[in-house]
């Protein structure tokens, strides 16, 4: 697969895994011969995000541009005082990158997109980092209480359709990259 970001710029895609090695092996081969201080990855990010492809393309193409940085925060060491159970709390995602495709597409991109047209001098790294968190965050949110339940009905709907939307793009990326179909419910089961 080939992401076409515009005529002289193209990521090259031959296979999207949840490893981390993967995607730094996508990075070697698209931008491993380059060297890029920030403002030349905020420019390319600039570019992936407001080419015309769809969100999920651009969150894959991010990842891949921003590998290095994910990689850093993934190996972020925290105090064990603010963090007593483990060191490193975003390791989890070393086998979990389509975690921040996911969190990317479906909630970062489009406000990204928004901001963007705004405010010319955004930080994209940021929003990456932010979609990590999200998608860190994204199961613990328990709820706790009637109150609280009814209060959060709508926020679990639109969670319910979000994780519809997610099930349908990874179904349709999942036969993109001939890797075995599983069922709607099972898919589904995972994320809501």
């Amino acid at each position: 697969m080939e992401i076409r970001i515009d005529k002289n710029f193209v990521i090259k895609v031959p296979r999207f895994t949840d490893d981390l090695e993967d995607l730094h092996e996508l990075y070697q081969i698209n931008f491993g011969m380059f060297e890029f201080n920030s403002d030349d990855y905020e420019s390319l990010n600039t570019k992936i995000i407001l080419s015309k492809n769809d969100w999920w393309n651009k969150a894959i193409a991010l990842l891949i541009l921003n590998a290095n940085l994910i990689t850093k925060k993934i190996y972020d060491k925290v105090h064990k005082e603010e963090y007593p159970y483990y060191a490193y709390p975003y390791i989890q995602f070393k086998n979990k990158i389509t975690f921040i495709v996911e969190s990317l597409a479906i909630n970062t991109i489009d406000k990204l997109i928004q901001d963007l047209k705004k405010n010319q001098n955004l930080k994209i790294s940021t929003y990456v980092i932010n979609a990590m968190t999200y998608a860190f965050n994204k199961d613990g949110d328990q709820l706790h209480g009637t109150r609280s339940q009814i209060i959060r009905i709508p926020l679990l709907k639109k969670k319910q359709q979000q994780a519809e939307k997610w099930v349908d793009k990874k179904i349709k990326y999942d036969s993109l990259y001939g890797r075995p179909k599983r069922s709607y419910k099972d898919e589904l089961a995972k994320v809501s």
